[in-house]
């Protein structure tokens, strides 16, 4: 009885033999795979080397640890953001900048949780972030306001990608709200039904962020 529960643990079931030699790249691949389907705080070098079907000290080889293969992944995907062509106008090309930010974060949320966590994002990104500056300053916001409202503008991109599978059960509930909610709560029942009857109409962040910029522009 005792062997049968150890082999049904499933960190302890027969490792998948994938072709292939061992080497860095595919580690964070699939320290990438481990991410987007159970979340950074189950990312352990463990459950990576069940992903390749290798033994756990076989990835020491190729990263030093966790935090060296973290930093490996968020360079993979700042490496992978393809950067949007120039606009002239300021306003859009800030929008333009955020929402390739924003498909990134949504392809890896577990990357959000690393950034909110403290730690620095891919270097690959500092061009896009040079350009939304400079755009910034094209509208007038000068020096740390400009910072601040770059913060802002990240924050609300942050806030979007973590809650928007929330949000989006939420405004789907409020397509056919129940009459006694309706009866308790007609302001919040009015509101929800009409975000519910724009969806589709277009895109919402893109609308967020340039009302952010037009209404907080000096």
């Amino acid at each position: 009885m005792e062997r049968q529960s150890v082999l049904n643990d499933p960190l302890d079931r027969p490792r998948k033999r994938r072709a292939g030699r061992l080497t860095r790249s595919r580690i964070l691949e699939a320290g990438m795979n481990v991410a987007r389907s159970h979340g950074l705080d189950a990312l352990t070098m463990r459950l990576v080397a069940d992903d390749l079907g290798s033994g756990t000290m076989s990835l020491y080889r190729h990263v030093v640890d966790r935090d060296d293969m973290l930093r490996g992944m968020i360079e993979l995907v700042g490496e992978r953001v393809v950067h949007p062509p120039q606009k002239d106008d300021p306003v859009e090309e800030i929008v333009d900048i955020f929402s390739t930010i924003y498909r990134a974060f949504r392809a890896d949320p577990w990357v959000v949780r690393y950034l909110v966590d403290g730690n620095i994002g891919s270097r690959r990104i500092f061009p896009l972030v040079e350009r939304i500056m400079l755009a910034l300053e094209a509208l007038k916001f000068a020096g740390g306001d400009a910072w601040r409202m770059f913060n802002m503008l990240l924050h609300y991109t942050y806030g979007e990608v973590l809650v928007i599978d929330g949000a989006q059960r939420r405004l789907a509930l409020a397509q056919k709200p129940e009459p006694e909610f309706l009866q308790n709560f007609p302001a919040i029942a009015r509101n929800l039904m009409a975000a519910a009857g724009e969806q589709g109409s277009s895109d919402p962040f893109q609308r967020n962020i340039r009302r952010l910029l037009q209404n907080l522009s000096p």
